[in-house]
């Protein structure tokens, strides 16, 4: 099925952009000094595991009930994960050039780490939890 491809090669392609800022940041420690390069690797992360979940998603018809389920908790929790670093860093824009509150946007660090990596965890387990994650059995 040329869909299934499609959506294969693109988040291949996918993974592969996610994986350049990763180890970018991991290469050149300068840049590791930039609260808004340090959002935009943790945005990298979660999209890299969503890009890399959907594409395996793509092409593998699981044998298991619970890979299936495991590779949509994932697909699950890091698209969520990524969504919410997305607006995290749009706060973290708009409270250093709008409102010219660095301190402020620089404190937020620790909380945006709570709810973007916490909240999709917490989502995607009680999906797990609650049968609806995965093919039917």
């Amino acid at each position: 099925d040329a869909a299934r491809y499609i959506s294969a090669t693109i988040s291949f392609l996918s993974t592969l952009g996610s994986l350049a800022i990763i180890i970018t940041h991991c290469a050149i420690p300068s840049l590791r000094k930039v609260t808004s390069r340090q959002l935009l690797v943790f945005l990298a992360i979660a999209d890299f595991f969503a890009s890399l979940s959907t594409g395996v998603g793509s092409v593998v018809f699981f044998d298991t009930w619970k890979a299936c389920r495991a590779q949509a908790f994932i697909t699950v929790a890091s698209t969520l994960s990524s969504v919410l670093w997305s607006t995290s860093m749009a706060i973290y824009i708009y409270l250093c050039i709008t409102k010219e509150n660095t301190e402020l946007a620089r404190k937020l660090q620790i909380p945006f780490h709570v709810i973007c990596w916490g909240l999709p965890l917490i989502i995607a387990l009680a999906a797990l939890l609650l049968g609806a994650l995965g093919a039917p059995q």
